[in-house]
């Protein structure tokens, strides 16, 4: 077609008609690809922000406000506002990683706490990227923000664990240290009497008596010797073992006897007598098993210092159990002969390097604490005549 010759009327506005429907299906397109950002976000429960550097104006969604604990009515829709809703400690960090990227023109990645109007605080991490507009050439921010206060929470509890298992495990050494010393003479006992045994046997065979019923009667008793022995060792490996534990279903009398039986040769060194007054028929509770033997371990030697340092050469410890079923928990006291504690001693005990031992550090309880305190249980001391350490569990639904 010439430039002389005219589009006649109808293709003009065929044309037109096409641009038209063109121009809709675009419009149509970018709602829908709109829509699927929008769901991709609240799914993922993302507030979304554009802050134009060169204005100072930043623009933000209403998920952006939720997790910044405001709204449109309170906040200016300024930038530099924005980072004053940062907590303090945490803002000169996050104006030096928009520092950096701005430098480097390249994404980031930040993660803050902010402190809500009902005064809880919320971790948020944030992702984003600047950008140079093509209209006005003013330069932009744009980023995302997420809430991770379960994923921090989740994170310090594992720090405290990490942290409780280093001081329960110098304090399971502290308590090896005493029992191995009493432990090498009790081993003394079995291997002497399986030497014994032995010498006695070849001593007649080579004068050339053999008698097969005594002589499998010999082995019997060397065998029960030597398991004897080596039940002892396997007891104390088992409480120094570092194995993390998961939470099952456990019986509570089942820990206070393997309590027991592990500070036996401490307490027969000792000349104290380890008593169980245990309930018949307790009820399961979720716990890490070899945490709360730790525990029944410390409030007895707790129990045998306290004595100790009293003068108390001899005495009786009582550990019992009880199901208190109108509190839906299962109880442990361990109480022993002792001089007792002071009402004022009471309150303290479980403080962090109080100890009313001439020789003590002050961490046993405080661990016990701690490990009670995470399954859901508590602990506590009784002033009068006798020192009397409690702790209660819930019972396992």
């Amino acid at each position: 077609m010439s430039k002389s010759q005219k589009m006649p009327s109808g293709a003009k506005a065929q044309d037109s008609n096409g641009n038209a429907l063109e121009r809709r299906r675009s419009q149509d397109a970018l709602r829908q690809n709109e829509h699927r950002l929008r769901l991709a976000l609240d799914s993922a429960e993302m507030g979304t922000w554009d802050w134009n550097l060169t204005t100072d104006a930043i623009q933000w969604d209403q998920r952006q406000y939720q997790l910044f604990g405001t709204s449109p009515d309170n906040f200016s829709g300024l930038g530099s506002d924005a980072i004053g809703l940062i907590h303090p400690e945490d803002q000169a960090h996050v104006r030096a990683i928009i520092e950096q990227a701005l430098n480097k023109s390249d994404v980031f990645g930040m993660e803050f706490r902010v402190r809500h109007p009902d005064g809880s605080l919320h971790w948020l991490a944030g992702r984003g990227q600047p950008l140079m507009t093509a209209t006005d050439g003013s330069l932009h921010l744009i980023g995302v923000n997420f809430d991770i206060t379960e994923h921090k929470q989740l994170e310090q509890e594992r720090a405290e664990y990490a942290r409780l298992e280093d001081k329960a495990q110098m304090h399971r050494l502290h308590v090896a240290g005493e029992i191995a010393a009493l432990l090498a003479h009790q081993l003394n006992q079995p291997l002497a009497a399986i030497r014994s045994f032995a010498e006695a046997r070849l001593a007649r065979l080579r004068r050339g008596d053999f008698d097969m019923q005594e002589a499998v009667s010999t082995m019997q008793d060397i065998v029960e010797q030597s398991e004897r022995a080596a039940k002892s060792i396997r007891d104390l490996r088992k409480f120094l073992a570092r194995q993390p534990q998961a939470m099952v279903e456990a019986d509570l009398n089942a820990e206070v006897r393997a309590a027991c039986k592990l500070m036996e040769v401490l307490a027969r060194g000792r000349k104290i007598r380890l008593r169980m007054k245990l309930e018949e028929s307790m009820p399961l509770i979720l716990m890490r098993p070899s945490q709360i033997e730790q525990v029944i371990v410390n409030l007895i030697e707790n129990a045998m210092d306290a004595m100790a340092d009293a003068g108390h050469r001899s005495g009786t410890i009582e550990i019992g159990t009880r199901h208190e079923a109108a509190k839906n928990q299962v109880l442990a006291c361990v109480e022993d002969s002792g001089p007792g504690l002071a009402a004022d001693a009471v309150s303290r005990v479980f403080e962090p390097l109080y100890t009313t031992k001439k020789n003590g550090i002050g961490m046993g309880l405080v661990i016990s604490r701690s490990i009670i305190e995470g399954h859901g249980g508590r602990i506590w001391a009784e002033p009068g005549e006798a020192g009397r350490f409690l702790f209660a569990l819930p019972v396992s639904q």
